[in-house]
């Protein structure tokens, strides 16, 4: 028997405490307690209060940590918020001009299009390599320093038009459009630009600009995966030796996009901080 009808939920009711980190659970519980006018018979069992769907949907999730929390609590309700109220409309949309620059566009039009010429798809997923030319294209003209600053050596393009680029490789090969977008947003290049210091920024990021250094991003672990927050097999912790702090790092990594290749990885793992 159908014991349940839809309900209105608010973005409002959507980001009260309770509900982050369970959402899909609790909304579905929401759909059952709120329908007060289905019919019963003596054999229908009785509907839970929402404060027991609570405590239960609470004991089946896991517990967010720190980091996650941060993460729900930071940033702005934007575009999404009319999509979970219910009432989904572009008017907001209209504020948004997202257009390539002058140089992006020429970039997109020939060394783009040059570049995908180039690629057969199935000889580089055959030989699991790109082949010597298209290594040297995408280095010469500055595919892997598209995020990086022009003081540097880097294309300093837009995020909208480093996405384009890729867009547009992925069309002629994954493969290609992978190698070209690792270094644009994971791992040590956008870490270096946003924390590292003046001597590392001018030692690194013109040598990545140029593809002299090919970057890796260290995540996905044999048995926690891509899974961040469960990380189990790489662990650091700080440490003083000679005077100087530092870390002392132990990890087991695979399938790391761009390793065998890498000159210089920037390695996720979980760090301990002595008291």
């Amino acid at each position: 028997m159908l014991r349940t009808r839809l309900t209105k939920v608010t973005s409002r009711e959507l980001l009260k405490p309770q509900a982050r980190g369970v959402f899909g659970f609790i909304c579905e519980l929401d759909l059952a307690c709120k329908n007060t006018n289905v019919p019963t018979s003596p054999h229908t069992p009785p509907i839970p209060t929402p404060h027991a769907d609570h405590k239960v949907a609470k004991k089946m999730m896991p517990k967010i940590s720190d980091t996650e929390r941060a993460a729900l609590n930071a940033g702005t309700v934007g575009f999404d918020r009319n999509i979970f109220s219910g009432h989904p409309t572009l008017t907001d949309l209209s504020k948004y001009s997202v257009k390539l620059t002058p140089e992006e566009k020429a970039f997109m039009d020939k060394e783009t299009q040059e570049a995908c010429e180039m690629m057969d798809d199935y000889t580089i997923s055959n030989e699991r390599d790109l082949p010597q030319g298209l290594w040297d294209h995408f280095k010469k003209h500055g595919f892997l320093g598209m995020i990086i600053p022009k003081q540097y050596g880097g294309k300093g393009f837009t995020a909208h038009g480093h996405s384009q680029v890729v867009q547009k490789i992925s069309s002629a090969s994954a493969s290609a459009s992978g190698t070209v977008a690792v270094p644009n947003s994971l791992g040590p290049g956008e870490l270096l630009m946003r924390y590292g210091t003046e001597e590392q920024k001018n030692y690194f990021l013109p040598r990545l600009a140029s593809g002299d250094l090919i970057p890796c991003f260290g995540l996905t672990a044999p048995h926690s995966g891509s899974d961040a927050a469960s990380m189990s097999e790489a662990y650091g912790e700080v440490v003083e030796r000679d005077g100087k702090l530092g870390i002392v790092a132990s990890f087991n990594k695979r399938y790391i996009t761009l390793a065998p290749v890498a000159g210089v990885v920037g390695l996720a793992f979980a760090l301990k901080v002595r008291a």
